[in-house]
């Protein structure tokens, strides 16, 4: 019952971590996420 409990306790502490990391990085990236990359249809529709 223990090891349940360590186990459901990691993966929580996990992905709390990950998320956390993520929502960081995403206010400290800069405004344009593709970073010059032009291989998708993006400027096209700020465009319009």
């Amino acid at each position: 019952m223990i090891i349940q409990y360590i186990i459901v306790g990691t993966i929580v502490l996990t992905a709390t971590a990950i998320s956390f990391v993520r929502i960081i990085g995403f206010f400290r990236t800069p405004a344009s996420k593709c970073n010059g990359c032009s291989g998708c249809g993006l400027k096209e529709l700020k465009r319009v």
